[in-house]
């Protein structure tokens, strides 16, 4: 006779059923065509990794977009299974840096921040640097972090943002709102602080996390 299944079997079973269904969802998406559902649109924005014959260079596409891949090799990762909320996250991040934005992920503590974005950074072949918060009412190593990001072209990820002091906030602000605009503009300088500095041909991506919405003063 079969034994029932205890609570974590259930639970387990649960899971891969549920990730099994949005697997088919997303290939309906895709090779569907239903009312209000466009696969070549959903096709279009997913990201893609094509070797470029011609160029001998790798691309990755999103969108409108195209860009040269890093070559920064992560190792073998490891295997990460996307939820339906987690695909979601991803690709809101991936849609704010195609518009030029800075994204900004909030959510519960370990939920899965850090991992969705080095995993990014290892699609796109990137060195990420991760800034944990750090009580340092002064802004010099946040200026030093933000040099060494625009001269290099790596990505900063700056986490649990939601503790940073008020002053280290309004520093980060100004800045990147600086290097964005010169890079949206396709520039090759942007100035820090007040000194002119020359940005990397491959901008860099700057996240923001943490675990609220808004900022609580101490």
């Amino acid at each position: 006779t079969l034994s029932p299944l205890s609570n974590s079997e259930i639970l387990k079973l649960s899971t891969v059923i549920s990730l099994f269904n949005f697997q088919i969802t997303i290939i309906r998406n895709l090779s569907e065509k239903v009312q209000h559902n466009s696969p070549k649109l959903n096709w279009k924005n997913r990201i893609k990794l094509r070797f470029n014959q011609q160029k001998k260079i790798i691309t990755i596409e999103f969108g409108d977009i195209e860009v040269e891949h890093g070559y920064e090799y992560w190792g073998s990762g490891v295997q990460f299974i996307y939820t339906p909320s987690g695909e979601k996250a991803y690709m809101n991040l991936v849609s704010a840096m195609a518009k030029g934005e800075t994204p900004y992920f909030f959510g519960s503590s370990m939920c899965g921040k850090k991992r969705l974005i080095s995993d990014l950074a290892s699609i796109f072949g990137t060195f990420l640097f991760d800034v944990p918060s750090f009580h340092d009412k002064t802004t010099l190593i946040l200026e030093r972090l933000l040099i060494g990001s625009i001269r290099t072209g790596s990505w900063l990820s700056f986490h649990s943002i939601q503790l940073y002091s008020q002053q280290n906030l309004c520093f980060l602000y100004e800045s990147v709102r600086e290097i964005m605009n010169k890079k949206n503009a396709k520039e090759k300088t942007c100035f820090i602080s007040g000194n002119k500095y020359e940005m990397n041909s491959r901008y860099p991506i700057i996240f923001f996390t943490g675990d609220r919405t808004i900022y609580q003063s101490e």
